[in-house]
């Protein structure tokens, strides 16, 4: 079953987004991905922090990430060199499809929001998403959710991407439509955190 992985690193203080040894780093391992896997990879930053970078991507399956790509040398050397760069904060995997966003069009700005609760909790969870869901308009958004599907995980975690033209889009359909997705979820979860992400590469 394909999947989707989304990954959280951290700058290190002395480095920047823009700083061009940096993006020839990234470059070297957005490549490296989408060769591997043929699929499509894309880093993102965070506006409300701009020292977090995103990692979003597809696999053929977990084992495919996790066995194929991390045993073989080439990546632990590139892992390696980006530890230089970045601290690594967290990676998860989701039983969506990042390819079902447009993510390669304009400079697109993507709403990211994190849900975690107990898994005694995720069928109620799992209805309130559906009536909530069913209430936006999504003809000025693209919207995309599902469940994390790694093992071994202590909470059930579900996420929602919201894919918007811009922040002005978002801010606007906000004002006229009285919109917030996460602050409609949060109360049936434990854990919640939505960030706003600009595509950088």
């Amino acid at each position: 079953m394909t999947i989707s992985e989304i990954g959280l690193l951290k700058l290190k203080p002395s480095f920047k987004i823009d700083d061009p040894d940096l993006q020839n780093r990234l470059t070297e391992v957005q490549s490296g991905l989408q060769e591997f896997t043929s699929h499509k990879f894309y880093f993102f930053q965070q506006l409300q922090d701009p020292c977090f970078i995103y990692l979003l991507g597809q696999w053929e399956s977990l084992e495919s990430h996790y066995r194929d790509m991390h045993g073989s040398s080439s990546w632990k050397e590139r892992v390696m060199v980006m530890s230089n760069y970045f601290e690594f904060q967290w990676m998860a995997h989701y039983d969506f499809l990042i390819e079902n966003l447009s993510l390669d069009i304009g400079e697109p700005i993507l709403e990211v929001m994190r849900f975690s609760m107990g898994e005694d909790e995720k069928g109620d969870f799992a209805d309130k998403v559906t009536g909530v869901l069913s209430g936006f308009d999504a003809s000025h958004a693209m919207v995309l959710n599902g469940w994390k599907v790694d093992a071994n995980r202590e909470k059930e975690e579900f996420v929602v991407l919201v894919l918007w033209k811009n922040l002005r889009a978002r801010e606007e359909f906000a004002n006229v439509k009285g919109y917030d997705l996460s602050g409609k979820l949060k109360e049936y979860a434990e854990f919640v955190d939505a960030q706003f992400i600009k595509k950088v590469l």
